[in-house]
């Protein structure tokens, strides 16, 4: 699977995905998310729908938040 984001959010993405590994107990609310990202970016909706979040979504790679 290929999925392309620009380069400053794909870094946001995965530390997102470091620090919130399965084996934390405690995951991030999807407010705390966007909080976190729109520190740095703007509309955490459209990147939250957008193609690429939708593809990792439907191959397991985020589940439910």
């Amino acid at each position: 699977m290929k999925v392309e984001l620009e380069e400053d959010k794909a870094k946001w993405l995965m530390e997102i995905l470091d620090e919130n590994a399965i084996q934390n107990q405690k995951k991030p609310t999807i407010q705390q998310l966007k909080n976190q990202f729109e520190e740095n970016f703007e509309d955490f909706e459209l990147f939250w729908f957008s193609k690429p979040m939708q593809q990792l979504k439907e191959n397991g790679v985020i589940l439910s938040l």
